[in-house]
């Protein structure tokens, strides 16, 4: 059952040394105020098959399901792939180029007392320009307090300090547009890194096409006699169409130096298949340093038509701590491949 899984998120501002007590506090959830009962989905969030130029109007149901009245800020962001795949939202400051900009809200900040609930009308302007295909964004309420986070004590004198969250929410929305059906998905070269301290090779993935995909990824590789060294299988989560990623494959061993190849094939849809071969040089063992020398892959497809089942996606984002301060964002969602919901 296709299904969407949202979960509050946190974006860390700061950190202060208080009180180890949990304090009363404002959460905000977000919901679509009218769906389609034939799909469970889109009680969740949206999914608009829509037209060029097309104006959708609908509402949003926003409730505070905390302890004591709180404030946030209402706005709509654009959605990326994450580098382990997966949908991400960027950030409220980013520029607003897909569903992010198209959304436009009738309200941009809320006040609502505990357990109080109000309906915001928004619409989704549909450029007349806008490619064929699948686009994806999000609506979020942004608290504006801060929240009390862990207590972690410091040092032998017993001292103390709290992280400090500030809680985002988000509903995805989901615009899909006629046209020709695209499934590209391009390998664009492999590089050496590390991940979590272990030694990696980060494989260089781009969707090409227009609709979300979830590849199947095979990564081997194969030294000069022609042994294989590595072998590994995974299944991605979705691809969101028109980005980029460096999808870090984490290695048991660190390689010698020397020369390798790497393989890498992609399946996904029905019978599409990308493939692209690099030659690796191992130079030092302390970095893992790979060069990478082939000529552009090619993708292979079936023309850009395979359909596709059930498509489960993750929606995640990653943040930065810089001194005191840092961001974190993570949301988690799940949807299915032909959802569709009604228009208000």
């Amino acid at each position: 059952m296709t299904r969407l899984l949202l979960i509050l998120c946190a974006l860390v501002v700061g950190l202060a040394v208080v009180p180890a007590a949990l304090a009363a506090e404002a959460s905000f959830a977000l919901r679509p105020v009218t769906f389609d009962p034939d799909v469970p989905a889109t009680q969740s969030y949206y999914i608009f098959d829509s037209q060029r130029g097309a104006t959708i109007r609908t509402e949003v149901r926003v409730t505070n399901v905390g302890t004591v009245p709180g404030t946030a800020l209402l706005y709509a962001v654009d959605a990326t792939t994450g580098r382990t795949s997966g949908a991400v939202y960027r950030s409220g400051s980013a520029k607003r180029r897909d569903v992010g900009g198209w959304v436009v809200l009738s309200e941009r900040r809320i006040t609502l007392g505990p357990h109080e609930s109000r309906v915001i009308p928004f619409s989704v302007l549909v450029p007349r320009g806008a490619r064929a295909g699948e686009h994806v964004g999000g609506i979020v309420a942004q608290n504006l307090a801060l929240q009390t986070g862990a207590t972690t004590k410091v040092g032998k004198r017993g001292g103390s300090f709290q992280i400090r969250l500030r809680h985002l929410t988000i509903v995805a929305v989901e615009v899909k547009l006629p046209g020709r059906r695209i499934e590209r998905v391009l390998v664009q070269g492999v590089k050496a890194g590390t991940e979590a301290g272990y030694p990696a090779v980060e494989v260089g993935l781009r969707n090409a096409g227009n609709v979300l995909v979830k590849p199947r990824l095979r990564f081997r590789i194969i030294d000069r006699h022609g042994r294989t060294l590595v072998d590994q299988r995974r299944v991605l989560d979705s691809l969101v169409p028109q980005t980029a990623i460096g999808y870090p494959v984490i290695l048991s061993r660190a390689l010698r130096p020397g020369d390798y190849r790497a393989d890498v094939r992609l399946d996904y849809g029905q019978g599409v298949v990308a493939y692209a071969a690099r030659a690796l040089r191992v130079q030092d063992t302390r970095t893992q340093t790979y060069t990478s020398a082939a000529p552009a892959p090619v993708a292979s497809q079936d023309g850009g038509t395979g359909g596709r089942g059930g498509l489960p996606w993750v929606v995640a984002a990653a943040g930065l701590l810089t001194g005191l301060a840092g961001v974190a964002l993570a949301v988690r969602t799940r949807r299915g491949g032909t959802a569709r919901s009604p228009q208000a």
